[in-house]
């Protein structure tokens, strides 16, 4: 989570969306703080506000990113980091999302709208992945820093799913393609 205490504003690291570019965009900014929570910057608004991580009237933001691509884009990035043993294939994919979620790490297992919300009920303005630059531009460029913008998941999508995996990805991630067609109706 970054912190910018002039805006009394927080923004939420959610795993695969941005958390990588956004911390590079306010590494140098003057006030930005990142939040912590032992080992991890992936905060959400319920463990901010309950362990006294940020003020009570923190406006929170966070982004939120289509659950396909999310799920193909963390079995890429464990790729790049050599996670597995076999090769970055369909295949492999699929087995490994055969569940709805790729289980690697606890926070890879949580929603993106259970880092958006306190007691149950959303507490930060949640927006779009992809208007992730207009949401930062008063602060710099994302693009410029985004180390995935010439390789988009999306276009992968349609070799790396086949039904059952949409089917069980659907049904894992169901309140976050539910969050993200509130937020495509008010586009």
């Amino acid at each position: 989570m970054i912190y910018l205490p002039e805006e009394r504003k927080a923004i939420v690291l959610v795993p695969k969306n941005c958390s990588r570019s956004i911390r590079a965009l306010f590494k140098h900014h003057p006030t930005a703080t990142q939040i912590w929570n032992g080992d991890l910057d992936h905060v959400g608004v319920q463990e901010a506000l309950d362990l006294n991580l940020s003020p009570p009237d923190t406006q929170f933001l966070g982004l939120v990113r289509f659950p396909w691509e999310r799920q193909l884009s963390l079995y890429l990035y464990r790729h790049r980091q050599r996670a597995y043993d076999q090769p970055c294939s369909p295949t492999h994919f699929r087995h490994l999302a055969s569940t709805g979620c790729i289980k690697d790490f606890p926070w890879q297992m949580r929603l993106q709208r259970d880092f958006l919300t306190y007691q149950g009920e959303l507490r930060a303005k949640a927006v779009l992945y992809e208007t992730s630059n207009q949401q930062f531009n008063s602060y710099g460029t994302l693009a410029h820093i985004n180390r995935a913008s010439d390789r988009a998941t999306s276009t992968l999508i349609e070799l790396f799913y086949d039904d059952a995996t949409r089917e069980a990805v659907a049904h894992y991630w169901a309140p976050d393609f539910d969050l993200r067609a509130e937020l495509l109706k008010k586009v």
